[in-house]
């Protein structure tokens, strides 16, 4: 019997140690998002998770590892940048790899939507591209969770709306029994990379960003 408590003891210990310090890459250089246009591009993320806005939590903040005991511990962005930059220079190294003249507009999360979709109009690209967050966490222990709703609109020059498109639910991404965290930080990324991806390759979205 304590042989057999020792060593649930030792993977509850070796579960918590693994939940400590978890990060995931969002500075996703292999993005493929297809888009091919002469217009100049300003892409926006405003990060409005109620945690972010609010100042509970850091901007760079992207979910919770657990330990053994369900104890979380806060998962940051790979590079300690906000979760938002990270996204928008995805975006941004993707098109310019396609030769689209794209730029980064950091957009605040105090910013309203409005006040938003004026910052990247006033950056006077042809057309802008701002994804809006209202969640997008990890929660890991055996398994992982990811919860995600979020917005993707494009505007013309003028500030107005040519089209939205918007991903919102909750996936179990897989688990491990001995090292969930490591399927986190290889399974959260890449289901940003495909949804990023999906939402670019709508018809409507690559119209949208034509001149």
């Amino acid at each position: 019997m304590w042989k057999s408590f020792s060593a649930a003891l030792s993977l509850l210990l070796f579960a918590s140690g693994c939940a400590v310090g978890v990060k995931h890459d969002y500075e996703q250089k292999a993005l493929e998002l297809g888009i091919s246009t002469h217009a100049s591009v300003a892409v926006g993320t405003l990060d409005h998770r109620p945690y972010i806005v609010d100042g509970n939590k850091a901007p760079n903040f992207v979910g919770v590892s657990r330990g053994g005991f369900g104890n979380p511990f806060d998962v940051t962005t790979q590079s300690g940048n906000p979760l938002s930059s990270d996204i928008s220079g995805s975006i941004v190294a993707s098109m310019k790899e396609k030769g689209v003249d794209a730029r980064v507009v950091e957009l605040k999360p105090a910013l309203s939507v409005d006040q938003a979709k004026l910052t990247l109009q006033a950056a006077g690209a042809d057309r802008s591209a701002m994804i809006t967050l209202l969640e997008w966490k990890a929660d890991t222990m055996m398994n992982v969770g990811l919860r995600y709703d979020l917005t993707l609109s494009v505007l013309d020059k003028a500030g107005m709306v040519l089209t939205t498109k918007q991903r919102q639910g909750f996936e179990n991404l897989g688990g491990s029994a001995l090292n969930p965290p490591e399927v986190s930080r290889v399974q959260v990324p890449a289901r940003f990379r495909r949804m990023m991806e999906e939402l670019f390759q709508e018809s409507d979205v690559a119209k949208a960003l034509q001149q």
